[in-house]
């Protein structure tokens, strides 16, 4: 065979195939694993509703995402493009992944504000206290684990430059799915669910002390909330009226007593009025007689027919 021939089969062999097209989508083939392939289709983003956060000239629509794709997979996938700006995931996560959804100890119970005296001591912390506080909360924060997408997601992913975006549909074929050589990335399958198993069932020393922490920020708010109530009791209104409150012991499940205060009740001043005003008018005192007068004959009406049933009973001894 001639040399240039085989020259001329070797360039059309160094020349990179494009991508193939199906419905619209660029088709991009990734290695999962060792001849092993995904399919991954992607399109530029067309929406009449285009906003900052999601440009039609900078944005990509890919669909059938790898189950355990993450910022650091798409990232490295597209990075020889270009800038990635943001990326949007869509279709939810997988079911089994484990979210925290632990609020802090103020937002449980509703802490009492401080007082500003209170707010002063708490204000004169020394920098060093507050790092030490700030590692603490750091190391005791709850681990998360890894998310997984559903089969099939999808996403949308913003270059910095439009340049970009059309580098990014025509990039290699063949791909390695990774995400990077200096990237942590959590593992998935057995190693997965065991991390998932201690994560659900804390340690018990741990577990106490959490318990006993927000007991302790919780009698604090119960007395806080008391003695802002006991401020409050026997003070004088914007009317000039003192409301009596009295204070009753209720015992606790730990065996103490603690004060609860209940609501006076407040002197009603209509009733009085009400009172004062009766038999007052001329139209009253008629009406309060001629009640008075019915009554009256109503009761010598039911005398008379007592009368009559005694007589017919022969028992009548007047005398």
């Amino acid at each position: 065979m001639p040399k240039e021939v085989k020259t001329k089969k070797a360039a059309k062999a160094a020349i990179p195939k494009s991508l193939d097209t199906f419905f619209g989508f660029t088709i991009l083939p990734v290695l999962v694993a060792e001849n092993t392939r995904h399919y991954m289709y992607l399109k530029k983003h067309e929406s009449r509703n285009a906003t900052e956060l999601l440009p039609n000239n900078r944005s990509l629509f890919v669909l059938n995402l790898p189950v355990d794709t993450t910022d650091d997979h798409l990232r490295q996938l597209f990075g020889d493009s270009g800038t990635i700006k943001r990326i949007f995931y869509h279709n939810g996560v997988a079911a089994d992944t484990v979210y925290d959804s632990d609020c802090s100890d103020e937002e449980e119970f509703g802490v009492v504000e401080a007082s500003p005296e209170k707010k002063e001591k708490e204000s004169k912390k020394s920098k060093k206290r507050k790092n030490l506080e700030r590692r603490k909360e750091e190391e005791e924060a709850p681990i998360e684990l890894r998310k997984v997408l559903h089969t099939g997601s999808s996403a949308h992913i913003v270059f910095a430059h439009t340049k970009m975006l059309e580098a990014a549909l025509n990039t290699a074929r063949d791909r390695v799915w990774t995400a990077g050589e200096n990237v942590n990335v959590q593992s998935l399958g057995f190693d997965r669910y065991m991390l998932r198993f201690s994560v659900s069932r804390p340690d018990p020393a741990k577990l106490q002390q959490k318990v006993d922490s927000f007991m302790m920020k919780f009698k604090a708010n119960e007395y806080e909330q008391e003695r802002l109530a006991l401020e409050r009791m026997n003070q004088m209104d914007d009317d000039g009226f003192v409301v009596v409150t009295r204070n009753k012991k209720v015992k606790t499940s730990d065996g103490t007593t603690s004060v609860s205060t209940f609501k006076g009740e407040s002197f009603d001043v209509n009733k009085v009025k009400k009172k004062e005003l009766e038999n007052f008018y001329r139209f009253q005192l008629r009406e309060k007689k001629q009640n008075e007068l019915v009554e009256l004959r109503k009761k010598f009406e039911e005398d008379k027919e007592k009368i009559a049933v005694l007589k017919q009973s022969r028992k009548f001894k007047p005398f």
